[in-house]
């Protein structure tokens, strides 16, 4: 088994490719851990994480075929105000086939100057065959 993490602090608005990686060997994604702290200061604000096959974000839109994963944090305050703001999200069971060689990227979707500390970890079944039929084009 692997183990990979991306890891990103975005500063704020659209952040595409925050960080990227490269799976190493053909296998199946297991499983995926994320952790996302940000501090949010009024109301409606927000912190989204993608995970995607994609080299953009597809946060808001239907029907991607490349986002893996996806954390988000929105906090709603009555009156001014600053929350720190952590989410942990896992997901398991999972049987993504990947090939090596295929690189996986890390976008931010924030409120326009709010901070978020990012660190995604991606679980990959090393060894798994890969049959061309089921690779991504």
């Amino acid at each position: 088994m692997s183990v990979y993490k991306l890891a990103g602090t975005a500063t704020g608005g659209t952040e595409n490719a925050l960080a990227q990686l490269d799976i190493q060997f053909d296998g199946l994604i297991t499983a995926i851990h994320g952790a996302m702290r940000a501090t949010i200061a009024a109301n409606t604000e927000f912190a989204q994480t993608e995970i995607s096959f994609i080299s953009t974000n597809t946060v808001g839109s239907n029907d991607t075929r490349g986002s893996l994963f996806m954390m988000k944090a929105q906090i709603a305050l009555l009156t001014s105000g600053v929350a720190n703001t952590g989410v942990n999200v896992s997901i398991g069971g999972l049987a993504v086939v990947v090939t090596a060689g295929e690189r996986l990227w890390m976008h931010t979707v924030n409120t326009a100057s709010k901070a978020s500390v990012n660190d995604v970890y991606v679980y990959v079944e090393d060894g798994q065959g890969v049959p061309t039929a089921q690779r991504r084009r």
